[in-house]
């Protein structure tokens, strides 16, 4: 007596990552990366627009957005954030060797 209720399943593309409104995304067949992006909102401000990358439903595979041809069904597109600034971390850097290199006049002096 039991009622067994299977819902549809519906195409679909998942955008996650830095982008406005993550999720799934209706798939339709010939949509490119960025429009799935665009339809999840479009890119977050810390985005890293070169870095997208496809992880493939079927294989688990995962490959760089602009080395894929066409989008699948399942298919899981990632937008990472942008790394920290290199300025910041080159700041840092010559700070380090900054302050050694007083220290040894410091050394030196005395």
């Amino acid at each position: 007596g039991d009622i067994v209720r299977v819902d549809r399943v519906a195409a679909s593309v998942r955008v996650e990552g830095e982008v406005r409104r993550p999720g799934l995304v209706r798939f339709e067949g010939g949509r490119t990366v960025n429009e799935y992006v665009r339809l999840s909102g479009g890119f977050s401000n810390r985005a890293s627009h070169g870095q997208v990358r496809i992880t493939r439903a079927v294989t688990g595979q995962t490959i760089l957005a602009r080395d894929i041809s066409a989008l699948e069904p399942g298919d899981l597109i990632w937008v990472p954030e942008r790394g920290e600034t290199a300025n910041w971390q080159n700041f840092q850097s010559i700070l380090l060797v900054l302050a050694q290199i007083a220290t040894v006049i410091v050394a030196v002096r005395r």
